[in-house]
């Protein structure tokens, strides 16, 4: 039996094998045989630059501006905007699972973050609502998947935002995921 030194190195070649579908072959090139390797799941971190978020409602955005640490968004006066993201994430579906989600913001007064939704295809599979977050300074948002859904279809991670009368400007530098996998 093949005896594997347990450094990172060998550690990031199981996890890209594993990850190619390669597992029995991960754990021979990482320098185990396959019948000593434990069927667990290795984490996988996917962040998301602010640049990817989608806007549902356009018409209810003043104005727009991406800089190289965030999306910069000024809400119109008394109204309410979705922002989507969608991560392209390669994976087989039995083995794919929501742990975490992370959202690193920051907004004046006028701009809160008032729910966050999840969803995999059409169905939701989580939601955190009235949350009323407004951070001056860069702030991180983790929410737990406490149940660790299976993703089957395709993730959707939804921030509502609420804009009130006066200082509408919410910057979202991004959004992380742990899966899994």
């Amino acid at each position: 039996m093949l005896v594997a030194e347990n450094t990172p190195k060998v550690a990031e070649k199981r996890r890209l094998f594993k990850f190619l579908g390669l597992g029995v072959l991960s754990s021979v090139i990482a320098g185990k045989s396959a019948a000593a390797v434990p069927n667990d799941v290795m984490p996988q971190y996917i962040w998301l630059h602010g640049h990817d978020l989608e806007i549902e409602f356009p018409d209810r955005v003043e104005r727009t501006e991406s800089t190289a640490q965030a999306k910069i968004i000024y809400g119109q006066s008394y109204s309410r905007n979705l922002f989507h993201f969608t991560p392209d994430i390669q994976y087989k579906a039995s083995a794919c699972h929501l742990v975490q989600i992370t959202v690193r913001y920051k907004s004046l007064p006028g701009a809160m973050i008032n729910a966050i939704h999840i969803h995999d295809g059409e169905s939701l599979i989580s939601s955190t609502i009235d949350m009323q977050l407004s951070s001056g300074e860069w702030i991180d948002v983790q929410l737990n998947i406490h149940s660790k859904p299976k993703i089957k279809r395709a993730l959707c991670i939804s921030i509502e935002v609420g804009f009130a009368a006066v200082a509408r400007k919410i910057e979202i530098n991004s959004i992380g995921l742990q899966l899994l996998v």
